[in-house]
């Protein structure tokens, strides 16, 4: 599959596993909340896969589509209101980075704070 380097979370328990997953192997976590109608979302995608195939020994990629109902609450939680949107995590689940919008640059800037922030 296209996507296959990075997960596609669908409910609040495989979030669950992914930061538990993420707290045993001490990997960060970079979740995309994307939309099948969203065009930046497309376009960063191909980007996004890259990195994931790069960096998938030391992040965990993840991605949410915000339409999708069994992940309403998880969108909720991490107050999302543009696609897309990604949010960066250390493997204690704090939050390192967020930021809206296919920027390739802070794409960069976030993955290189996840791989540095593992201890």
């Amino acid at each position: 599959p296209m996507f296959s380097d990075i997960k596609e979370i669908k409910s609040p328990s495989q979030w669950d596993d992914i930061k538990a997953e993420s707290s045993s192997s001490n990997k960060s976590i970079l979740l995309n909340f994307t939309a099948a109608w969203c065009p930046p979302c497309r376009m960063i995608a191909p980007v996004l896969q890259k990195l994931a195939k790069e960096h998938s020994d030391g992040i965990l990629f993840c991605k949410i589509d915000i339409d999708a109902p069994e992940t309403t609450d998880i969108v909720a939680d991490h107050a999302v209101s543009a696609v897309p949107t990604f949010i960066g995590f250390d493997s204690t689940g704090s939050i390192v980075n967020t930021f809206s919008g296919a920027d390739k640059a802070a794409l960069d800037d976030t993955i290189g704070k996840l791989l540095v922030s593992k201890t």
